[in-house]
């Protein structure tokens, strides 16, 4: 079985530019799992607000568009 073979960036810019699409990913995928929730929209802005409330450090001022 084959392994895998990582390549991390070397320089310290490189590693914020690596940590923040991460970022972008990890975001798009936790909107569009909200989208997909069966709740309205009400419901989900609620839930997000709990979620900053108790992580407040992981948020920024708007990163939610939700539809």
């Amino acid at each position: 079985m084959p392994g895998i073979i990582m390549h991390f960036p070397k320089k310290q810019e490189d590693v914020y530019i690596l940590q923040k699409k991460v970022a972008q990913v990890h975001a798009e995928a936790v909107v569009k799992h909200l989208e997909k929730l069966p709740f309205p929209k009400e419901q989900k802005l609620a839930l997000i607000n709990v979620i900053k409330l108790k992580y407040p450090h992981h948020f920024l001022k708007n990163p939610f568009h939700l539809d």
